[in-house]
């Protein structure tokens, strides 16, 4: 990938190909992640917390969450959603601190996230914001591939999703916990459906460069 398509927060298919996207879907490790922002806009909002679970089918390698000192107050209608307080992230680190073990846990891992287009807007933001790298890692939308396997679910939030499979009950909106629901979510999605992860970037790949942020589910 040149220089240039980095600096500007770009992907393109080479770096699909860098991730050996023909690999069998049991054979890639896969990272699901979830952030947590001071608003629903890129361009105003912040990320104050990230959440990754690695694993390999069903088996957890790692878990992590991190979180961060946004320079800015929390609105209190978000800190209803999320229980994140400005207190809580008081002595956080500043994004690039942590953007850099983020970019080291995830690896060469596959990413998966639901609604991927609103948390990848915010870390393309952020990335543009610092003048740092975007992930080359392909990006699975698991909303996407909801949509297809589950037409008449009516609702394609996590939280309904999870509740409509019978899936392990806990807390939403937090970086963590969502990332283990979404975990599950993609174990009960995918493997049946889904050979190599090219055909998972066929179902639900997020193209790039991402042109406008999106709300949440």
């Amino acid at each position: 990938m040149c220089s240039a398509m980095i600096a500007l927060g770009l992907t393109s298919a080479s770096a699909f190909a860098l991730a050996q996207t023909d690999s069998q879907v049991t054979n890639q490790t896969f990272v699901a992640f979830d952030i947590e922002t001071t608003g629903l806009s890129r361009e105003y909002g912040r990320i104050i917390e990230i959440g990754v679970v690695k694993f390999h089918n069903d088996h957890v390698i790692q878990r992590k969450s991190w979180l961060i000192q946004p320079g800015m107050p929390i609105p209190l209608a978000t800190q209803r959603v999320h229980g994140i307080t400005d207190d809580m992230v008081a002595d956080a680190p500043p994004f690039p601190d942590v953007y850099q073990e983020f970019l080291d846990f995830i690896g060469d891992s596959v990413l998966i996230a639901h609604n991927a287009r609103f948390d990848m807007s915010f870390i393309q933001a952020e990335a543009l914001r610092h003048a740092l790298p975007m992930p080359a890692n392909p990006v699975i939308d698991t909303l996407r591939v909801a949509r297809q396997r589950y037409p008449d679910a009516g609702s394609y939030n996590l939280e309904h999703l999870v509740q409509m499979l019978e899936l392990p009950a806990g807390k939403h909106h937090r970086g963590m916990q969502d990332s283990d629901h979404l975990r599950e979510l993609f174990l009960v999605m995918t493997p049946a459906h889904y050979a190599t992860v090219d055909d998972l970037i066929a179902a639900g790949g997020l193209s790039f460069p991402l042109k406008r942020s999106s709300r949440k589910p």
